[in-house]
This record gives structure tokens, sequence and C-alpha cells, in this order.
């Protein structure tokens, strides 16, 4: 092994500690009902993801039409029991539509900024690290508050009426 390797060998090993300890300072910063720093995430959001993270394609596993007159948050809900892993945002934006969850990709800012913004007013999802969302179920109490009408779902932009 040439100098090259062995300093390749040790970066990609410093990558994957760094992708593990940035999952349990996110874990922490949950559990204390602290936000994640702007600055803290900022710093850190080119740091690789574990290879599990990153190896779920939920666009190949939405079938056309099997989330029609779904709404977004059981749409979502679905998308991730599927995945059974955090899923990057654009692509949940991208599985809805293959799936005809919207007429319409959710694609550009601001729109995948309103999709971010329903599903963290749902408390059945969490935010597993900048741009990825996973289910609560799968992580331990983060410390949010609750929202005051937690007797009705968030709705979409849009949505008027509940469609199940």
């Amino acid at each position: 092994m040439d100098d090259y390797d062995a300093k390749l060998a040790t970066l990609r090993a410093y990558e994957k500690k760094l992708a593990e300890l940035l999952q349990v300072i996110a874990y922490l910063r949950r559990d204390l009902g602290l936000a994640e720093s702007d600055d803290h995430a900022a710093e850190h959001e080119g740091a690789p993801l574990p290879a599990k993270l990153a190896t779920v394609n939920v666009v190949e596993l939405v079938k056309p039409m099997s989330l029609y007159r779904k709404t977004q948050v059981q749409a979502v809900r679905a998308i991730l029991q599927l995945a059974q892993q955090p899923v990057r945002l654009r692509d949940i934006a991208q599985a809805l539509y293959q799936g005809n969850a919207t007429e319409h990709p959710i694609a550009g800012p601001k729109k995948l900024r309103n999709l971010s913004s329903v599903l963290s007013r749902a408390k059945e999802f969490v935010s597993a690290r900048r741009g990825w969302w996973g289910l609560a179920e799968k992580y331990p109490p983060d410390g949010r508050r609750a929202r005051k009408d937690e007797d009705s779902p968030p709705k979409a932009a849009g949505d008027t009426e509940d469609h199940s």
C-alpha cells in the first residue's frame, strides 16, 4: 500500500467516525430539546452519511398509483415504512410523485421547504439529519414540544380535506 492509499484509507475511516459522531450529537440535541445549530450543521453538511442511509432508492420502491388519494403525511409515512431508514427530502418528494400522491413533481427550494415544514409539524416524523427524514417511532423521544392541536393532523399546502 503506497502513501496515497494509506492516507485515503485513514480519511475514509475518519469520515465514517465523523458521520457516527454527528448522529450521536443530533440524538443528544433532540433528547435535550435543543435546536440543531445552523452553524454546526452547515460546518458538517458535507460529511458523508453512513453507507446504510445512502443505499435505499425509495423512488424505485414506490409503485405508481400506490399513494393515490393519500395525504402527504400518510404517503410519507408509507414511504418511510418501505425504506425502513431515514430518506432524503428530495427523494421523498420524487417518491410522492412516483406514487401519485401529488399531481406535479415537488421541485425547487420553495416547494421542498413547504414539504419539510409539513413533515416538521407532523409528530410521526423526525429530522434524522439536515435534509433527511425518518419515522419518529424509530428514534428515542426527542424532547420536541407537543403541538397545541395534537388531535388534528397537519395539512399540506393546498390540502382542504382529507382524501382517505
